[in-house]
């Protein structure tokens, strides 16, 4: 699920140049940097009662605190300073990573005619600097304009006390709409719709924020569908509440989470494809021990005769022509050093199709397009990984033939062959912690997921490694 997470991103200041045109009051000073360090969701926010975790709330250390006040559990900002010429901005600890939803209700304390603005930054917003000045920030002022980037779009309907103000962001687009006491400003929000009034596409993440600029001014986040005066529109979530799914589940054919009782010798594939029964041979067992992220559980193997099998399937060849595009998923913890080779799993046994294996803490990916004669992608590469740790490793091969590896999300090793097909084995089953019935595994293994038809990681830079399972749907 989408998690509360700050980790803000520096920018140089920019340098404030004062506009012509009212609502603009000429600055006084030098924006400061951009905030830097790692803050978090305060903990003293409410509590969110369909989850039980905390609400999202402003870090104090993320606050123009010579200017701005926070209070009612982190919720509300009050503007305490007027300084002629001068911004007090905060941010908000909740990353943007869905269909996003929140609302600020403008307090009837504050003056009738104050300047403030809200909006979406990326951190590159100093905490006195113009909102909407940075490539990073898209500002919704109570003047009427929406501003980024150092320019503005006139002509929209101005806020101010008692008004409520509504946000939704598409994290997919990046598209961004404002509405003003339930009325959208353009067209109602659609996820992958238009009708925005800005969109912010570059480098994230991306929080609220809320900037002040007028004595006195108050306003207050409204984070939960128990607090919205309007309704959510469709497709959209509160903050953090995005359901995750995967756009390309149709494609999984195989995805083994491992979840069951310590002991246990079952286990069931969550792809569309459902394939059973898994046989679990040897002493292969569930251990609640060991898990990988978003797990409590694995399958773990002790190097004797440990294996499961998985009845053939044509899903188990990969690749038939250069064309077709695979990705294998899996989190590995190695119980030593694999010096002599151990197997991991494949699809190699009465014929040779493809096999995964470790040696020396370096996972390799093995393919036969004629049934016996092995190509090799990521053997004896840098980088290692290491014994009793998880680790990631993730194999794709994109629509050009292009097959790549990653470990921990650190690219291992590229290949273009002349020919990337498979050998079709109508016989062999999918075994998982071995491969020609020899070469046992010593370790665990956690969320196997075999996808074909989609090349998932399409690029010869690092990837992102999951910090949570693997949806579900």
């Amino acid at each position: 699920m989408p998690c509360l997470s700050l980790g803000l991103r520096l920018g140089a200041a920019r340098r404030v140049i004062a506009a012509a045109a009212p609502p603009y009051v000429p600055p006084v000073e030098e924006p400061d940097p951009p905030p830097s360090g790692d803050p978090t969701p305060p903990e003293d926010t409410p509590t969110d009662p369909d989850t039980g975790n905390p609400e999202p709330g402003i870090d104090p250390d993320f606050v123009e605190a010579t200017r701005i006040e926070v209070t009612d559990a982190k919720q509300t900002v009050i503007r305490t300073a007027a300084d002629p010429g001068t911004w007090g901005n905060a941010y908000v600890a909740a990353e943007l990573v869905g269909y996003d939803y929140w609302e600020i209700l403008v307090q009837n304390s504050t003056p009738k005619n104050a300047t403030l603005a809200v909006g979406v930054t990326n951190g590159d917003l100093p905490l006195n600097g113009i909102p909407g000045d940075t490539a990073g920030a898209l500002a919704y002022w109570s003047s009427g304009v929406v501003r980024n980037d150092g320019s503005e779009t006139s002509g929209f309907a101005t806020f101010g006390r008692g008004d409520r103000i509504g946000i939704a962001r598409d994290h997919d687009t990046g598209r961004i709409w404002f509405a003003k006491n339930g009325t959208w400003l353009g067209s109602t929000p659609v996820v992958g719709g238009s009708g925005q009034q800005g969109t912010l596409t570059g480098d994230g993440p991306y929080y609220p924020f809320i900037a002040l600029y007028s004595a006195s001014t108050v306003a207050t986040f409204k984070f939960i569908a128990s607090k919205f005066a309007y309704s959510v529109p469709t497709g959209f979530y509160p903050i953090g509440k995005t359901p995750v799914t995967d756009p390309y589940f149709a494609n999984v054919v195989l995805l083994l989470g491992f979840e069951g009782s310590d002991g246990a010798t079952t286990t069931t594939d969550q792809s569309p494809s459902a394939h059973s029964p898994i046989t679990f041979n040897g002493n292969a067992q569930i251990d609640t021990a060991q898990a990988a992220v978003g797990s409590t559980s694995s399958c773990l193997f002790d190097g004797s005769g440990d294996y499961l099998s998985i009845p053939n399937s044509s899903d188990w060849r990969l690749s038939a022509a250069n064309s077709d595009q695979f990705t294998i998923e899996f989190w590995m913890r190695p119980h030593d050093d694999g010096s002599t080779i151990e197997r991991v799993m494949g699809q190699v046994n009465t014929h040779w199709v493809w096999y995964i294996d470790q040696n020396l803490l370096k996972p390799a990916f093995h393919w036969t397009s004629d049934g016996s004669n092995f190509q090799d992608l990521g053997a004896g590469a840098s980088p290692a990984i290491s014994i009793d740790a998880w680790s990631f490793i993730a194999i794709s091969k994109n629509a050009s033939g292009k097959l790549r590896l990653w470990r921990n999300g650190a690219l291992a090793d590229s290949s273009t062959p002349a020919n990337s097909a498979m050998f079709n084995s109508t016989v062999d089953p999918l075994e998982i912690g071995r491969a020609f019935g020899s070469a046992i595994y010593n370790g665990w293994l956690d969320e196997i997921r075999i996808t074909k038809g989609v090349c998932r990681y399409d690029t010869d830079g690092s990837i992102t490694v999951p910090t949570a399972a693997f949806p579900r749907s």
